[in-house]
């Protein structure tokens, strides 16, 4: 078996958007799955919500976002 090895963008992993939307979708799962504000709003939305999010994850990955390869080549150039 071999090795996992991360993108140089893994560094800056808060910063994609892609990650931004899939935590959000998870945070979204989680509230229909284990209701924080039950009441508030109806538990299918969160599901349609989160649905929306993991789509447009996957679409945002594919997206490149301006400025980000400099910070991650700042980072590549600090730690030699």
């Amino acid at each position: 078996m071999s090795k996992i090895e991360f993108t140089s963008e893994s560094s800056v992993w808060y910063r994609l958007w892609s990650n931004q939307a899939q935590f959000l979708a998870g945070v979204s799962y989680l509230q229909m799955a284990l209701p924080f504000r039950e009441g508030i709003i109806p538990a299918h939305y969160f599901a349609i919500l989160g649905a929306l999010l993991n789509t447009a994850g996957f679409f945002l990955r594919n997206v490149k976002q301006p400025g980000l390869s400099d910070k991650v080549r700042e980072k590549e150039l600090r730690n030699g």
